[in-house]
């Protein structure tokens, strides 16, 4: 994807490298294990999100909030590419795609395992490695160094955005 943004743009590479997944990657056997969820079986893709959308602009964990505390797991097991294709619309939209296949779970840390040597893992488009993969999120874990008005207006932003999440906490040091 990385060289292909360079030709043709970020939008339409991300559109290329994931219609690509969809018509030429199989389904890989995987072991996912993460807050008492459990799957074992082929998935065509595993994602973990902390927010809603990603690779420009594909709404694939409806369920994410930034600032919530928790990573939304995304297990998207034997799905054909017609059926993809069928829900491209819902995941523009970031909505939740109703299928027996399709599972989101919210994790605070997860592993996942695979049978094969050949199971991708990707960071932002990117390929890092291949499975196994442990994850834990630490809530709190970075911090930022900003402007003090710069930070009083996005922490308003945030705890605007975020009727469903009390656990927002924002100070602002001059």
């Amino acid at each position: 994807v990385e060289r292909l943004k360079r030709l043709v743009g970020s939008t339409i590479a991300f559109w290329i490298g994931g219609f690509c997944t969809i018509f030429f990657r199989r389904p890989r056997m995987v072991a996912i294990e993460a807050n008492g969820y459990r799957f074992r079986g082929r998935a065509m893709a595993v994602c973990m999100a902390n927010g809603r959308y990603f690779g420009s602009g594909l709404g694939i964990a409806p369920g994410a909030i930034i600032n919530d505390g928790v990573l939304n797991l995304v297990s998207v097991g034997r799905v054909s590419a017609l059926t993809f294709l069928r829900y491209t619309g819902k995941l523009r939209k970031a909505e939740p795609v109703i299928h027996p296949e399709v599972h989101y779970v919210d994790v605070t840390q997860c592993r996942i395992l695979s049978d094969t040597m050949d199971c991708p893992l990707e960071l932002d488009g990117e390929v890092l490695g291949a499975a196994p993969l442990e994850v834990e999120l630490l809530p709190g874990a970075v911090r930022f160094l900003v402007d003090a008005d710069r930070a009083k207006a996005v922490c308003k932003a945030l705890v605007s955005s975020s009727e469903n999440s009390p656990k927002v906490n924002c100070c602002a040091h001059p």
